[in-house]
């Protein structure tokens, strides 16, 4: 469990796996970057990075920003707002009830979801 802040900038790849983030902030910037079975209700802000999440539980909000962000998601459940601005996206939800998702005009990509567990989805 972490309440505090982690930043990755400009560093090798990065795994984070296993962690239930209460209120922190995670902040991404110029990295390759994997969360696993990450639990989020704390600010996350990526920057230019390539990054992959798999069975993230996301409640809190999400922001990713930068023309070379690539933004992959597999089996997101969602109840917070995710904001991505630009570069590509590949996204499957399994449930995005109650939170929002909005994609910018220079995001490019696919965004999928659950029967029944579209949410709120800005395109």
């Amino acid at each position: 469990t972490n309440e505090g802040n982690i930043n990755a900038t400009s560093s090798q790849s990065i795994i984070i796996a296993g962690v239930t983030n209460n209120g922190g902030n995670l902040t991404i910037s110029n990295v390759v970057a994997t969360l696993i079975d990450v639990k989020s209700d704390g600010q996350v802000t990526i920057t230019d990075s390539t990054v992959t999440l798999v069975n993230v539980k996301s409640a809190g909000s999400v922001s990713a920003m930068g023309s070379t962000g690539v933004y992959k998601a597999y089996n997101i459940t969602n109840t917070g707002a995710i904001n991505i601005e630009a570069g590509s996206i590949d996204l499957h939800f399994r449930c995005n009830s109650g939170g929002s998702v909005t994609i910018g005009s220079a995001a490019t990509g696919t965004i999928s979801y659950e029967a029944g567990c579209k949410g709120t989805i800005y395109a």
